[in-house]
Formats: C-alpha cells, sequence, structure tokens
C-alpha cells in the first residue's frame, strides 16, 4: 500500500462539519502553497469568495449568546473563537489558529480538557464544532443603540418618469410593499421627489404636507418637520401619499433634473439614522440649456460620444466623471446609508458609470433598465423592487476577512469601502451579496499541516438584534506543485479572474484585459504541463493538458471573454457595459457562471419528461414526503450552433432573462399557441387546464428557473430567428466563432500554442 501524501494526511486532520459550508464560504485552492516560490511559479489565483447572507434553505445557523462570559476571541489578530483552536495547559488557555497566540481562557468559558485533547463540555459548545456561527454581540460591539430598518425613497417626477409609466409603477410597488418591509415597529419611511425642484413631505399630521423648494443651489432641508416617520404608525398617511404622486405629478413638461441638491437634501435627512437610500432616476443632471438656470449640485456633461464605442477609448466611458458621486457615497457610508439606484434610461445616455459609483462604494446595488419601456421592463422592475425591499438584509455591517500566518489579504472586490487596509465597511449588506477576496504569501508557512481562514461580518438584524456572523475554513498545505492544480477550484476562480479583469478593464482598457486573462490561463496551464510531466497520462502530444479540476476554465474564460462585459462591439452601449460590470461585482459563484454560460434547453419538441413534476428523492428513505416533488428540467445543451435545430424552439436562461428563439422553420401557430403572439416582444406561457399539455409543462419550467434565481426576475423575450435581435441570442453560444473571436476548439488550440511557447 502507498503511503498517503502529505496533503491527503493534512485533509484527513479537517473535519466536514468544521467547514463553512461553500454556500458562505470558498477559496479558490483546496491546497494552499506552502512557499512563496511555490505560490509565484503556479499562477493560480488564490483567494476565497464570500457569500455572507447567503439564503441557505436546508441549513440552519446556530446562533450562541456568550452572556456575561463576552465573546472569546484572541487578544492579538482578535480573530473568533473557532473550532480549529487548540485548547492546552489542561483548558486553561487556548490557541489562536490565525495568529498562534496562546490566550488566557476567561472563567466562565473555562472547561477542562480530556485524554483525547478535547474539552469535555465539547457537545454544549456549537462555536466549537461548527464552520459557521452567529455571535449574539453585547453593548461593546455597537458605538449607538442599533439601527432601525430605515427606508428613503428618492423619486424622479419629471417628464419622462411621469410619460414612462416609472413613477405609477415606483408608486404602486412601494404601496403593495408598505406592510412587507423588514423591521418591526422601528422601521422608518420617508419620501422626497424632484424634479427641476425639490419636494419634501412632512409625513407627521394626519395627511402627507408638501413642500416644494425651488432654490436648488444648496441642499436645504426645512426645518422643524418629519420627513422620517414610524412606518406602523404612519401607515395610512405613506399609502395616501403614495396613491396620489402619479396624479399629482401627471401633467408634468419639467424635463429637468437637480439631483445632486435632491441627494445632499436626502442625506440631511437620513444621515442621524442611516438606512437605506433608494434613488429613481430618468434623467441625466445635465448642465442648464439656458444660462442663468440653476439646477444645483451633480451637473453632468453628456459625454456619450458613439465614435468612442469598440475602441480602445471607449474605457473614458467606463469611468467616473468627476468626484462628486463618490465623494456623496463616501459620506453616506460614513453614516451608514447605503444608495441603491433605480436607473430608466430615456434619453440615450445616463452615464451609468458615474452614478453607479454611489451603489459601488455604501454597498447598494444597481439596476438599470435600457430603453426603459412599460411594456417590456415593468413588471420586471416591480418584481426588482419588491426582492430589494424585503430579502433578508443587514444593518450597518463591517466585515474582516483573516487569514493565518504566512497569508495575507491583497485585494477586495464588491461593493464596498474599505475603512482600513481590511475593514470593509458595508451600511447594509443582504443575501444576493457576494465578495471576493484576493491572498498572497507573503512568506513560507511552517510547523503547520493546515492553514486557516476566517470571515467576520458584524451587523444589526431587522429586529435589531447585534450579531456576529463567523465563517471558517481549514485549507490544507502542500509543497507539491502538481497538488495546488488538481485541488484547484474551477468555478471560485472563475468568479475572482473576472472581478479582477473589471478592474483591469478600469485601469487600462478592455483590449488589454481580454488579453490578460488568455496570457493568464497560458501560463497557468504552461506551469502545470511541466508539473504534470511524467505523473499524467492520457493527452496526446500537442493537446492541451489540463487537470480534471480545470478542465473547463479554457471555457469559462473564453466565454468571459465573449460577454457583453467584455467583448468588443459598437453595439453594445457603455451604460449597459458598466451595468453589467456593476452587477457581476457582486455576484456569488453560481450566479457569475449562469451569467458567462448560460443554459440552453430546447423546449419545442420537448423531451417526454420535462415539465412534469417527480418526487424528491430523500436521503432518509424512511421519512420520505410524497408531497415533495420537483419539475424535471430539459437536458441542459452546450452552448454550440451545433445543437440548434431551425424547426424547434430554445430558451436560454442568463440569469437575468429568458431569452426563447423560435426557429425559421417553426410553426407560427404552435408558437401563438404556446405564448400568445410570435413576433418579436416580451412574453409569458398560456395557462392552460391540462397539466400534460406543453404550455403547462413549459410554464413549470419557467417558473422553475425563475425559483431557483430569488435574487433576479427572468423577464422573458420572444426572438423569432428573423428578428434583428435573434444576433444577440446566438452571440450567447459562446462555443461558436463569432465576430473575428475564436471558437471554443480555435481558443483550445490557441491556447496550447501559448503554452507550448
Amino acid at each position: 500500500m502507498s503511503a498517503q501524501s502529505p496533503m491527503a494526511q493534512a485533509s484527513m486532520l479537517i473535519n466536514p462539519a468544521y467547514q463553512c459550508p461553500k454556500e458562505w464560504m470558498r477559496t479558490t485552492l483546496n491546497a494552499i502553497p506552502q512557499n512563496t516560490d511555490l505560490a509565484t511559479k503556479s499562477q493560480v489565483p488564490l483567494g476565497v469568495i464570500v457569500h455572507p447572507m447567503a439564503e441557505v434553505p436546508d441549513k440552519e445557523i446556530p446562533v450562541v449568546d456568550f452572556g456575561t462570559v463576552g465573546i472569546v476571541r484572541c487578544n492579538q489578530c482578535r480573530a473568533y473563537v473557532n473550532p480549529f483552536v487548540r485548547f492546552v495547559e489542561g483548558g486553561r488557555r487556548w490557541q489562536c489558529n490565525i495568529c498562534n497566540r496562546l490566550n488566557e481562557v476567561p472563567p466562565g468559558y473555562y472547561a477542562p480538557v480530556g485524554a483525547d485533547g478535547q474539552r469535555t463540555d465539547l457537545a454544549q459548545r456549537v462555536e466549537l464544532q461548527s464552520g459557521i456561527v452567529e455571535f449574539m454581540a453585547s453593548s461593546e460591539y455597537m458605538f449607538r443603540p442599533p439601527q432601525p430598518p430605515t427606508y428613503l425613497f428618492l423619486i424622479d417626477v419629471s417628464y419622462y418618469s411621469v410619460s414612462t409609466g416609472m413613477l405609477k409603477v415606483a408608486a404602486e410597488t412601494i404601496y403593495r410593499c408598505l406592510e412587507a418591509l423588514p423591521g418591526d415597529s422601528r422601521t422608518k419611511v420617508g419620501i422626497v421627489t424632484f424634479d427641476s425642484k425639490l419636494h419634501v413631505y412632512d409625513l407627521s399630521q394626519s395627511r402627507p404636507h408638501m413642500q416644494v423648494i425651488a432654490d436648488v443651489s444648496e441642499p436645504f432641508v426645512p426645518p422643524g418637520q418629519e420627513f422620517l416617520v414610524d412606518l406602523r404608525e404612519k401607515m395610512d398617511v405613506l399609502k395616501s401619499l403614495l396613491q396620489k404622486l402619479p396624479l399629482m405629478f401627471s401633467d408634468t413638461k419639467d424635463t429637468q433634473s437637480c439631483l445632486g441638491t435632491a441627494l445632499k437634501s436626502s442625506y440631511q435627512i437620513m444621515r442621524h439614522i442611516g438606512g437605506k437610500l433608494m434613488l429613481f432616476n430618468t434623467l441625466l443632471p445635465a448642465p442648464p440649456s439656458v444660462q442663468g438656470q440653476n439646477f444645483g449640485k451633480g451637473r453632468l456633461n453628456n459625454r456619450f460620444d458613439p465614435k468612442l464605442i469598440g475602441t480602445d477609448k471607449e474605457v473614458e466611458l467606463l469611468r467616473s466623471q468627476n468626484a462628486f458621486y463618490k465623494d456623496f457615497a463616501l459620506e453616506c457610508s460614513q453614516v451608514q446609508i447605503s444608495v441603491d439606484l433605480f436607473l430608466f434610461e430615456t434619453l440615450k445616455y445616463l452615464d451609468v458609470a458615474t452614478l453607479g459609483v454611489m451603489s459601488q462604494v455604501t454597498g447598494g446595488e444597481l439596476f438599470y433598465y435600457p430603453q426603459f419601456n412599460l411594456a417590456k421592463d415593468g413588471e420586471k422592475f416591480s418584481r426588482d423592487l419588491i426582492r430589494d425591499l424585503t430579502r433578508p438584509t443587514g444593518f450597518e455591517a463591517v466585515m474582516r476577512v483573516r487569514c493565518s500566518k504566512g497569508i495575507r489579504v491583497l485585494s477586495h472586490f464588491g461593493n464596498l469601502f474599505l475603512r482600513r487596509s481590511d475593514l470593509i465597511a458595508l451600511p447594509n449588506i443582504d443575501s444576493d451579496k457576494a465578495f471576493a477576496v484576493q491572498f498572497e504569501l507573503e512568506e513560507n508557512i511552517t510547523g503547520t499541516p493546515l492553514a486557516y481562514s476566517q470571515a467576520a461580518l458584524l451587523y444589526t438584524t431587522s429586529n435589531g438584534e447585534r450579531r456576529i456572523r463567523v465563517m471558517n475554513l481549514a485549507i490544507p498545505v502542500t509543497n507539491q506543485l502538481i497538488d495546488i492544480f488538481t485541488s484547484a477550484d474551477v468555478e471560485a476562480i472563475v468568479n475572482l479572474m473576472g472581478k479582477m479583469a473589471i478592474e483591469k478593464i478600469l485601469d487600462t482598457n478592455i483590449k488589454d484585459a481580454r488579453e490578460a486573462l488568455v496570457n493568464k490561463l497560458a501560463t497557468m496551464l504552461a506551469v502545470y504541463r511541466v508539473a504534470a510531466a511524467g505523473r499524467v497520462t492520457g493527452a496526446a502530444a500537442g493537446q492541451l493538458m489540463t487537470p480534471d479540476s480545470l478542465r473547463q476554465l479554457p471555457l469559462f474564460i473564453l466565454a468571459l471573454i465573449k460577454s457583453e462585459m467584455m467583448k468588443t462591439s459598437p453595439e453594445l452601449h457603455p451604460d449597459y457595459r458598466s451595468s453589467l460590470m456593476m452587477r457581476y461585482r457582486t455576484l456569488g459563484i453560481r450566479q457569475s457562471l449562469q451569467c458567462l454560460y448560460p443554459s440552453l434547453y430546447r423546449v419545442h419538441p420537448m423531451e417526454p419528461t420535462a415539465g412534469l413534476r417527480v418526487p424528491i428523492e430523500e436521503e432518509d428513505e424512511e421519512e420520505e414526503d410524497d408531497s415533495l416533488t420537483t419539475v424535471t428540467l430539459p437536458t441542459q445543451l452546450n452552448l454550440s450552433s451545433e445543437k440548434y435545430d431551425r424547426r424547434g424552439i430554445f430558451l436560454l436562461d442568463n440569469g437575468d432573462e429568458l431569452l426563447v428563439l423560435t426557429g425559421k422553420s417553426s410553426h407560427p401557430d404552435e408558437v401563438m399557441a404556446i405564448f400568445g403572439r410570435n413576433d418579436y416582444g416580451g412574453c409569458e406561457v398560456r395557462k392552460v387546464e391540462d397539466p400534460n399539455s406543453l404550455q403547462a409543462r413549459l410554464g413549470a419550467i419557467v417558473e422553475t428557473l425563475r425559483e431557483s434565481k430569488p435574487g433576479q426576475w427572468a423577464r422573458m423575450t420572444l426572438i423569432p430567428e428573423d428578428s434583428p435581435a435573434s444576433r444577440r441570442w446566438f452571440n450567447y453560444l459562446v462555443e461558436d466563432r463569432q465576430q473575428n473571436v475564436y471558437s471554443y476548439f480555435e481558443f483550445v488550440q490557441h491556447d496550447n500554442n501559448l503554452v507550448m511557447q
């Protein structure tokens, strides 16, 4: 029997229950290089993807209250006690797994250590047995009483907001969500509207009182009035105002925006509390066309130039054009205000790159609707807003990722602000936000077979509890180059590399970022080829050699290069590209892969079992529940035109949209019977009573796909093959050759040539 490798032996030291589940924290490598030379040579990105508030229905996070003992932390690095610490000297001291410091065990936390080296009360100490846990935070973790859930809706009421129907949908959706907002009697809500003037609403009386501020040269909030009120007490007043808003501005002709002043005034209303500032905007706050007009701060030039699109200079349109909105976001972050943006393009250009910085810095989110049309986008906007308002959310949060000796945090990626070199400030944190953290080896790892990482999120729950969510990972250390590659997590690597590529675009340009990805892939696989020489067989001469763990990496890198974030095309509007880049920054691993390599299904003719409900097989057969069923999805197809048949109907799911392509030879009457239309446009599957009908089965498939992605409601669009929109659908077939970009086969050959150089 062959001896086990040191890495295999180290892996056996890890109790799987002690590891944070991958849904919340996932590392790019499951074997850490032991020394800096090995780390530099491998070229494989090292880091973690942290999705701290992820919704995981079948897993419950244990909650621990240390009471008067206080939360047990390392006196040196401030890491939290966890399953990987060691109790020594009979249980009187404990050794931190992050910095190796020996700490005194608080008297109220003491328990003797048995002959097996374990505490005798281990079975009662969930924080020493679970890879993820929440600690109830004491008053020392609060600089003020916990923040109440607070929402200020800042709504554009200009002509374009009214004429497109945006205002009506926004008011109706907020009205519907008021009673479902997180929190209890502490929840506060306010409403501010703006066009060329600012409108604030005193909600303290039985009826809302509107005050118009015509001089918007400087932010101003009238004193002695209540613009944020307790939701439960003033529910009727808020509902009354939301019902009236569309009628109040129905005849407006105002086409100007005092956005900057509106934001600053909203900040003044919220700064003593914090919370979510939710902006609904249809206009670029451009300089006035008439000399002498003054629409306040934050004016933006309309710098859109079609001649730059598709050139190296396009990156200028992807960068913020001034410091006003970033400076505003930094002010918001300091007082625990996040900014969520709902941007509706109505006049060809909104400068998403500049406005979007507000969400990026404050931990907020950006929703962008190009060429906003009520029929096309109304339901998606409403559902996006409902999700934003009702999803699990934490307030006034900070997060820190710690690593054991020898490893340091290099970079953070996501919608965040670094308050210090490693302290992530998050005025809001919700279940749809993930963060990538890049590590580097700064010194050799000696004296231990394992490396460690701990992520800790301090936040306030919607019901006012201060909690610390702690996530822990142990990772084997190896001195073998081959182990680094065979232990790689390709999905986590792609998530991290995609977020690094976005920063590369903004630092240089799209072309350089694409080339950097190709070169990085070639360098990694060239190193692997050398490391695997004599160890791995089966690769033909001249064939690209990849470990099984990275078999899909060339495909995912090609998909990243061909994505709408990174492809060079004169048809891609810079606002749209910016919105995609900002969205990708926040995506978890599963969501990012869906974005890069969408799911493709043939839905007509349909496979015999597709769309039918079948029982869910339970692991414990004795507790099997016949009422639990799931919908069978069609076979997922490769993104290649080889899978396409002009007689069929195909559904492509990119995570944000469901794009239905009807083949040129499909029958128009069949398409009409399924969708109620056979031309280009938004669609839904027609409802019929027969559960075995094509419509019912396809409807079940669509519903299942939407429910699997709670963070984004996927709008469905019907695209006939002979319509101009079909070009975009076929561009998602990333394995085909497109616009002078390699097919998958050609890309593998090209990469192999680079490897062999």
